[in-house]
């Protein structure tokens, strides 16, 4: 008869082995999710908001640049209805002004804005800089969100949006970019910037801390020239006093040599 071939029984700790080697039903559901969830947050794909074109007609401008303020932006009103210039604003100004512009008054960021400028006014005042607000509202709407808020500067209405696009704050779909542009007595542009209102404030307050920097680092340079200068004139007044010194106790020693010649001729005998 032929030989039956019979498999080998799996002993029960052979098999526990084996169950206890392999991952159990629920540890892998749980490496497939992880999986799956690793692979969806790699395929994500993250979008900045891009920022609101400027309108194509007018360029953003740039530090350093000095504008031609001869009907620059043409003329817009204060909050009380009284027209001017950017040019008029720097003239009037001490050492420049400072404005920033806004999409619209009584909104929650432009009362934001306005405020943080209004509390950041008095120093900004003490270094010479006007502060400007400027936006497309209309008087009546500036003078009562000035009134309102507090706010201690001009308000700036521009409804045709002239100085703000010749700023380079127009959006080309319409409407204002928030921002910020300081401009100096030589109508040159030391700050531009267009960002959120904290931002804004921080760029004005930036360059006057840069400012005052360098007035004390020239201010210390001269102090050291002077010292320079002082040591200087010392150094050649001790060196005249040595010389003059020098010169006496020389004139001194002629003399007592003159003297002892002197005394020697006369003590000589005098011969027939």
């Amino acid at each position: 008869m032929p030989m039956e071939l019979r498999k080998r029984k799996t002993t029960a700790s052979t098999a526990s082995t084996a169950s206890d080697a392999s991952p159990s039903s629920s540890t892998k559901k749980r490496t497939a999710s992880m999986k799956l969830a690793l692979s969806k947050a790699k395929s994500v794909v993250i979008r900045k908001k891009s920022p609101a074109a400027v309108d194509p007609g007018f360029g953003r401008c740039v530090v350093g640049e000095r504008l031609n303020l001869e009907g620059f932006g043409g003329s817009v009103e204060t909050h009380t209805g009284e027209k001017t210039t950017l040019k008029d604003l720097v003239d009037k100004s001490e050492k420049g002004i400072a404005i920033f512009i806004y999409p619209k008054a009584s909104t929650p960021g432009c009362i934001n804005q306005a405020c943080l400028f209004r509390d950041a006014s008095p120093p900004l005042d003490s270094t010479g800089l006007s502060i400007y607000g400027l936006s497309t509202d209309s008087i009546k709407a500036n003078c009562n969100f000035r009134n309102r808020y507090k706010i201690p500067f001009s308000l700036l209405c521009d409804p045709k949006a002239t100085l703000i696009g010749a700023l380079g704050y127009k959006k080309a779909a319409g409407g204002t970019t928030r921002g910020t542009i300081v401009i100096d007595k030589n109508s040159t542009v030391l700050v531009t910037l267009a960002g959120g209102p904290g931002a804004t404030v921080a760029a004005v307050e930036e360059l006057v801390r840069q400012q005052a920097e360098e007035t004390d680092t020239n201010l210390d340079g001269n102090r050291e020239d002077e010292q320079l200068q002082a040591q200087d004139v010392a150094d050649k007044n001790q060196e005249n006093l040595v010389k003059d010194e020098k010169s006496g106790l020389a004139e001194i020693a002629d003399k007592k040599k003159e003297e002892v010649l002197g005394d020697g001729l006369r003590s000589e005998p005098v011969t027939a």
